[in-house]
């Protein structure tokens, strides 16, 4: 699939870099329910966590007066953006 590809490639830079630091992990934000498939075939393919953009404050930082709202359902890619 395309975007695995386009996952693939961003790893694949990554490591180019010379970071010290693996990507291990890749959010995504917008996708309809049946395109969550993608979680799973990017596991599979490439040996990382695929999920949606987490939303709960022991991963991502919430300020107190934005609780209740969930960041992922407010985030969309633009054209090609990853």
């Amino acid at each position: 699939m395309e975007i695995t590809q386009h996952v693939s490639n961003f790893i694949q830079f990554a490591s180019t870099q010379r970071s010290g630091h693996d990507v291990g992990n890749v959010y995504f934000c917008g996708l309809y329910k049946d395109e969550e498939a993608i979680y799973g075939q990017i596991n599979s393919a490439l040996g990382i966590k695929a999920q949606i953009f987490p939303h709960n404050e022991s991963e991502v930082f919430v300020h107190k007066k934005a609780q209740g709202f969930i960041l992922s359902d407010n985030i969309y890619a633009s054209g090609n953006l990853i």
